[in-house]
């Protein structure tokens, strides 16, 4: 049989992919808004924020009453420290106080709080609606955290345990309380930070219901009728007297928690060559995991003594006991298995969509590099035509200023002979002077010659002012 078909259930969305990160990350509201709305009176108490400090569980006991492996003594531990973080604890009197006065009258609101809903009349479709909302409101919210732990640089870790494990637990524990309150279950010992023993195994057992362990629901249905009567504490203790194999189904559900915890979320076994998708993965997942696992819990709790007030035969309890936990199995496995491949045909598409994307890009970036190798080239020419011109422009200047130097040369050569003519007139007084005046004075003109002969050669001066500088210098 498949939930869908239950009309007592409420049947929520799927929870999408874009998961609002600052809804999420604020793991538990200061109080439901469904509890919100549906209380009313000074006297309502809002649900406290869960506070995940210094999240370490090695330093937690374990039970000396049953025999743990590893797996198992890790399972209890991290039960233990997750229940007594602030906002695990549900209190019963705060909530079906907030559930039930929008559509209770007061006195019946006070006498499901002294006694329970049934007692007070209240009917079963009541409960069963409030619990449908509860339901979806935990499944969603447990979803989006996974969503958001299943994203790359997600939620971190806390102590040595994943944030998504460590809230996953504490959903799971707030759900089997709401639920327990609504069909009838005493308060539990959680309002104080901390959690006795016995109260712990209760809880185990119901999550070991929601988890669709075997044998607990088995398990809880026989004892439902001692509970009703005795309460927990003292049912367990009778039952620990009277069966060594008491413990069987808790340490099962602790095995079955403890694996999930060691090896990872499914997701990391199926997802781990698509982080992208890995988020929307996970939130669909959890979804369906917490939901149907809360659906199997509820159809159970409703049917036992604290629900209806009928005590059934023992062989009948048992019997109905089994047929729910096989009919949540059918219905868990479906929907996991319609979940598992609603992410293939994802990944599928997913993997197509980034081939275009991908094929678009190449195509994009050969078309940008023809586009920049075109301007390159341009580029490069203009450069080059203006280092020509740079070129030229220095070979001109070079060459005009080579002439400016020769001339600058040439007449410094005939102030050099004004000047030598001047000393002559002045140091000539007898023939050796003079003699040695005129040699020094050829001397000089031939000097002078050869250097004009050398710029004629290099074409800084013409032959035609060669031989007139020379006629100057000999005195033709």
């Amino acid at each position: 049989m498949n939930s869908n078909d239950d009309p007592t259930i409420v049947q929520p969305e799927e929870p999408s992919a874009q998961t609002n990160t600052e809804d999420v990350t604020d793991e538990f509201e200061t109080a439901d808004k469904t509890e919100k709305t549906q209380a009313s009176g000074p006297e309502e108490a809002a649900e406290e924020d869960v506070t995940y400090e210094d999240v370490l569980i090695d330093d937690v006991a374990v039970p000396a009453d049953i025999p743990l492996g590893d797996d198992e003594a890790l399972a209890y531990r991290l039960l233990k420290r997750t229940a007594s973080l602030k906002g695990v604890a549900i209190n019963r009197e705060a909530f079906l106080r907030s559930e039930l006065s929008a559509t209770q009258m007061p006195q019946k609101v006070e006498s499901a709080i002294s006694s329970s809903p049934h007692e007070a009349g209240i009917s079963s479709e009541v409960c069963d609606k409030l619990a449908d909302a509860a339901i979806v409101l935990e499944s969603s919210k447990v979803a989006g955290l996974s969503a958001l732990a299943g994203i790359p640089g997600g939620l971190a870790v806390l102590g040595t345990i994943p944030a998504d494990i460590m809230q996953y637990c504490a959903h799971s524990l707030r759900m089997a309380q709401k639920l327990a309150y609504l069909y009838g279950w005493e308060s539990m010992a959680l309002d104080e930070g901390d959690v006795d023993e016995s109260t712990l195994y209760q809880l185990i057992l119901l999550i070991g219901v929601m988890m669709n362990v075997e044998g607990t629901s088995v398990a809880l249905a026989r004892m439902s009728p001692d509970i009703a009567s005795l309460g927990f504490a003292e049912t367990l203790r009778q039952l620990k007297a009277q069966d060594e194999m008491w413990y069987v189904p808790i340490k099962k559900t602790l095995s079955a928690m403890g694996s999930k915890v060691t090896k990872g979320t499914f997701v990391e076994a199926i997802m781990h060559g698509v982080p992208m998708l890995s988020g929307l993965v996970s939130g669909s997942v959890t979804f369906v995991t917490f939901r149907f696992g809360a659906v199997a819990l509820k159809k159970l709790l409703r049917e036992l003594p604290q629900a209806t007030g009928v005590v059934r035969e023992a062989g009948e309890m048992q019997e109905l006991a089994e047929q729910l936990e096989a009919q949540a199995k059918t219905a868990y496995d479906d929907a996991l298995q319609e979940t598992i491949e609603v992410a293939g045909e994802k990944v599928g598409i997913f993997a197509a969509q980034a081939s275009d994307v991908a094929g678009d890009y190449t195509d994009r970036a050969g078309e940008m590099a023809a586009v920049f190798a075109e301007q390159a080239g341009a580029v490069a020419s203009s450069l080059a035509d203006k280092a020509a011109e740079y070129a030229s422009d220095a070979r001109d200047k070079a060459g005009e200023a080579a002439k400016a130097a020769a001339i600058g040369f040439i007449r410094g050569l005939g102030t050099r002979k004004k000047e030598k003519r001047r000393q002559k007139k002045q140091e000539a007084k007898g023939t050796g002077a003079q003699a040695s005046a005129q040699a020094g004075s050829a001397s000089d003109i031939a000097f002078e010659l050869r250097t004009l002969k050398g710029l004629m050669d290099d074409g800084i001066i013409t032959q035609e002012e060669f031989d007139a500088k020379k006629k100057q210098l000999l005195g033709l």
